[in-house]
């Protein structure tokens, strides 16, 4: 197996597939877990792997997966994070697994940086690159107007990212200019000598960089916002490890951009994350949201979050199986449309679900993005999941003061013509009565002179819960005002109906409240009118002729009800 080089750099081993052990490991992944290449043929591979990855492991060795990640398992009990490129020996017994530790902080879950304020998280993502290259530096430009904004430059001279920053962008214009105008990634492998970099040779000279490498990082549109670069102090070509870092903390950087922008726009109630420590790990952990890991078939493969509170069921009871095996039927159809709009956009935002927890009921709104993927057909997606309860609850509050009295709890002017208009259109539809009643309460003036507005308030709540129980479930009571109501009798059958309902109110709205210590006794005056025989189909005429009869009531000496003039001209007191 001469294809091992004992003495490489990058961790690697041979497994053999048939008894999953190790045939060979160098010098370098022993030193990095602590055991000798005896110790480690012991057991099985599995074995080694953190108990948390050993799900994955197993599924990415049966479905042959070109790379994926684990935790292996150290010698001081602590876990190395690797990245595992599979590539099957030529006579098929062996796996050759390329392991190259890339940052904690950038596997774990890379939209997790999706909160974090904006300029903390560039610059932990630049120092994070910078840890994994010694000697090398790193930048992150933006972009506005056509010209470099300063993103993060740690280890790069103060008159380097003074001079950069607000340098206009082209087709020319350095790595990262370049780059961002042709939104590609750009190499140059000797600064002093490539004409993209003529206008700014000398200062690349002063800040000791000789190589510089460019990726660009765009939005969930495909719109670039800036790109991200790393600079040799020496003319050279990078690695394809460096290459491969590049791209991943171009995306993870793309993310961090979107989503704080998005933040700032939409100014939601959410607070963004505190500023952001040297390790992007940390900032992970800090950030609310769920994040999954799916496959176009919603099977979940891995996820990250500190709230398992938030959870519809443990970890080890989702992991390998896909939505509808363990969501209720109402989540899974916003999970499954998210990733289905994600497949064919390259993103989806603003799916919702709800979701009953032991704690309450919780909303959520989902981000979905796809993970690159060589293999259509071996798809997956970054699922971001947010507790967007709190904004729910603010909208129900909204909703009910827009459409609500705030006393009694009833409908308000608004909320009726709403309910009235479908009344009449449903009555039209089936040729069915309808009626509209005004309540007026006779002698309410007094009750709150004599007892003041507090004991008023308290009577009309009385009143509201007796009209509540003398209509039916479909119709609807409003208050229009003081003390005056407004009922909506749906699907009836003619005015003897609606004078049924009058009676009861008349009846029930008479009877003495107990008040304040006191027996306090009021009457009610009601005005109907009835479609279709009042003959008019508009919500505003019936509502004028239910005044009119209204007051029609109290001039035939209140404490009863009157039709409209268009009607039959029933009464009753």
């Amino acid at each position: 197996m001469s294809e091992v080089d004992e003495k490489a750099d990058a961790p690697m081993i041979v497994r053999a597939m048939d008894i999953g052990k190790f045939v060979r490991v160098n010098d370098s992944f022993k030193v990095k877990v602590g055991f000798d290449a005896a110790e480690l043929a012991e057991k099985p591979f599995l074995d080694w792997i953190d108990p948390r990855d050993r799900t994955i492991v197993q599924a990415a060795f049966e479905n042959n997966e070109r790379s994926f990640f684990a935790r292996h398992i150290t010698r001081d009990g602590n876990t190395l994070q690797l990245q595992i490129q599979q590539a099957k020996h030529e006579d098929g017994h062996f796996v050759l697994g390329r392991c190259s530790r890339l940052p904690t902080q950038l596997v774990s879950d890379e939209a997790r940086s999706a909160e974090a304020t904006v300029s903390g998280t560039l610059d932990a993502i630049a120092r994070i690159i910078e840890e994994q290259n010694p000697g090398y530096k790193c930048s992150i430009l933006l972009v506005a107007d056509g010209r470099f904004v300063f993103g993060a430059g740690p280890s790069l001279s103060a008159e380097y990212n003074s001079a950069v920053n607000g340098y206009a962008i082209g087709p020319t214009v350095g790595s990262c200019g370049t780059a961002i105008f042709w939104n590609t990634p750009v190499i140059v492998e000797d600064i002093q000598a490539d004409p993209l970099w003529s206008p700014l040779a000398e200062l690349a000279k002063k800040a000791g960089v000789a190589a510089c490498w460019s990726h660009p990082f765009v939005c969930s549109s495909g719109k670039v916002l800036g790109a991200l670069a790393l600079y040799s102090p020496e003319p050279r070509t990078p690695t394809p490890e460096q290459l491969r870092l590049l791209r991943a903390s171009a995306r993870i950087t793309g993310l961090a951009v979107e989503r704080g922008r998005a933040e700032e726009e939409l100014k939601r109630a959410d607070e963004v994350i505190k500023e952001v420590s040297n390790q992007l790990q940390a900032t992970l952990n800090a950030l609310p949201d769920l994040l999954f890991e799916v496959d176009s078939e919603g099977r979940f493969i891995r996820y990250h979050t500190h709230r398992t509170d938030l959870l519809a069921v443990p970890p080890e009871a989702f992991i390998g199986k896909r939505f509808a095996d363990v969501l209720p039927p109402d989540v899974v159809g916003p999970c499954q449309r998210a990733i289905d709009e994600a497949a064919q956009k390259g993103f989806s935002y603003g799916e919702t679900y709800r979701l009953a927890l032991p704690q309450g009921e919780h909303w959520f709104e989902l981000s979905v993005a796809p993970l690159p993927a060589d293999d259509n057909s071996n798809q997956r997606f970054v699922i971001i999941s947010r507790d967007i309860t709190d904004r729910k609850n603010a909208e129900k509050q909204i909703e009910q003061l827009a459409y609500f009295d705030t006393l009694t709890g009833l409908p308000n002017r608004r909320m009726l013509t709403d309910r009235l208009l479908q009344a009449l259109a449903q009555a039209k539809r089936f040729d069915r009565a309808l009626a509209v009643m005004f309540l007026d309460l006779d002698g309410f003036k007094v009750v709150n002179d004599t007892y003041g507005h507090d004991a008023g308030d308290k009577f009309l709540i009385e009143m509201t819960a007796r009209l509540g129980n003398c209509i039916r479930s479909g119709d609807t009571v409003a208050r229009h005002g003081g003390d005056e109501f407004i009922i909506v009798l749906s699907e009836i059958n003619g005015p003897d109906d609606a004078a049924v309902v009058a009676e009861k109110i008349v009846a029930a709205l008479r009877e003495p409240v107990p008040l304040e210590g006191h027996v306090v006794q009021v009457s009610v005056s009601v005005g109907i009118a009835v479609r279709p025989i009042n003959g008019t189909e508009d919500a505003q005429a019936l509502m004028k002729a239910a005044d009119g009869a209204m007051y029609a009531a109290k001039a035939a000496g209140r404490n009863g009800y009157r039709f409209s003039e268009n009607e039959s001209g029933k009464s009753g007191t």
